[in-house]
């Protein structure tokens, strides 16, 4: 014989009035949709803008979100300011004056593709995201113990800050 289950599973069920206001919300004709996953894409139309704003398509209606929300694009941000972002979010250290100096002088109209290229071979760029998916995994080089004996697994780490650098699953 099966046993009868109800939601929530494992944890305190519904009272009485939780239930009531899911039956009120079903007779007054609660909406119902497909799982955006279960429906056919389909290319929406480009909103309607009077704005050279937008570079791409996903521009076009993040602008439009904005204008109905009474908001506006931040300004551009500098080219030092770009660069600073680009080094902290790619290898986690701040760009060096030689780095800025090389950007700032650089007019080709590639020089930020340049520079995404320079951190991507960075062989900090494989040492910062190593280091996240090592504190998922739990990396130590000890089992955390003040009495523990080192392990000789740093060969793992370098594995994978070398998959990183190189492109590599």
């Amino acid at each position: 014989m099966h046993r009868l289950e109800k939601m929530p599973l494992e944890k305190e069920p519904l009272t009485e009035e939780e239930i009531g206001i899911i039956k009120r919300w079903i007779e007054e004709g609660a909406p119902w949709e497909e799982h955006w996953a279960y429906t056919k894409p389909f290319k929406k139309i480009l909103p309607r803008l009077n704005s050279s704003w937008p570079k791409n398509r996903i521009d076009h209606f993040t602008l439009s979100k904005m204008k109905e929300k009474g908001l506006s694009p931040a300004t551009k941000a500098s080219r030092e300011t770009l660069l600073r972002r680009l080094s902290l979010d790619f290898n986690g250290l701040p760009p060096t004056y030689e780095e800025f100096q090389a950007f700032r002088n650089d007019q080709a109209p590639n020089a930020y593709e340049k520079q995404v290229d320079r951190q991507l071979n960075s062989k900090a760029y494989g040492e910062k995201w190593a280091g996240m998916l090592m504190d998922l995994a739990r990396y130590s080089d000890t089992q955390g113990y003040e009495k523990d004996n080192g392990r000789v697994i740093y060969r793992y780490c370098d594995e994978v800050i070398n998959a990183f650098n190189k492109d590599t699953p």
